[in-house]
């Protein structure tokens, strides 16, 4: 995927410039696109995925929630959002795009890696800074727990 990238988006010119977060959104993204044909679909998943990994990491401290609690976030968004999405639509097209998993049980929903995770929380998390500088609550709250093992989550923020 990442050679892909270089050679069609010409990522060489941007050498050592936020070249591993382009990437690594650009692969969610197309993911998103294969699975649902339409950029304003794609769009509204990912502000949908932010959401839940926001409410997920900040509101629940988990990284896998039960199916009745996924159906209630999304509704959640829905209605703050007042946005068109089904909850079950949206869990196949993304359990289908390797954003989102069930466990075997088939009784939880959790992002298909931490790394994927992280992503969404990282999003949140600028899309909340960006809207206003002051509110430094969420993001004290991971400077305070983070943490770095060798191959292990990465938390990639995006400055503006």
């Amino acid at each position: 995927q990442y050679i892909k990238y270089f050679l069609q988006e010409g990522a060489k010119n941007r050498k050592g410039t936020q070249t591993i977060s382009l990437v690594f959104e650009t692969n969610i993204r197309n993911a998103i696109l294969e699975v649902c044909k339409k950029d304003t679909a794609a769009n509204l998943f990912l502000l949908v995925l932010e959401f839940l990994a926001d409410y997920m990491y900040f509101e629940l401290r988990t990284e896998v929630i039960g199916i009745d609690k996924f159906v209630q976030i999304i509704e959640e968004y829905k209605l703050k959002r007042r946005a068109d999405i089904n909850a079950k639509h949206f869990l196949e097209l993304c359990m289908a795009a390797n954003i989102l998993k069930q466990a075997n049980d088939a009784f939880v929903v959790g992002f298909y890696d931490k790394n994927t995770y992280a992503y969404f929380v990282a999003r949140a998390l600028n899309r909340q800074f960006e809207k206003s500088h002051t509110n430094l609550q969420k993001l004290r709250f991971v400077m305070e727990h983070i943490c770095f093992g060798i191959n292990d989550t990465i938390i990639l923020l995006r400055i503006s």
